[in-house]
C-alpha cells in the first residue's frame, strides 16, 4: 500500500473524453505515480483518478471510477484524502 501525502488540487484539463485528467499539483506538492485522488464538486463525489504521470507542477492519470450520472469537469476539486 502506497502511503500518500495529503494533497489538494483542481482539475486543469481533460483528454480522451474525460478519461484522462490533469491536475494542478505535481512532484513539488509531493505527488507520486500511483497516488489516487477523489474528485468532487462542492460536496458531491464525482469519481476517482489514479496518477500515472508526474511533472513538477502537474500530474495526470486515468479516471478509475465515475459516480452514476456524473462526469469530471475542469475546475473540479481533487484530494488524496476527503
Amino acid at each position: 500500500m502506497l502511503l500518500m501525502e495529503n494533497v489538494n488540487s483542481a482539475v486543469l484539463s481533460l483528454e480522451d473524453g474525460g478519461g484522462r485528467v490533469t491536475l494542478g499539483a505535481g512532484s513539488r506538492a509531493k505527488v507520486e505515480q500511483g497516488y489516487t485522488f477523489d474528485i468532487y464538486r462542492v460536496n458531491r463525489y464525482i469519481g476517482r483518478l489514479k496518477i500515472d504521470r508526474v511533472e513538477a507542477d502537474r500530474s495526470s492519470g486515468v479516471v478509475e471510477i465515475v459516480a452514476p450520472g456524473r462526469e469530471v469537469q475542469v475546475g473540479d476539486s481533487a484530494a488524496t484524502r476527503l
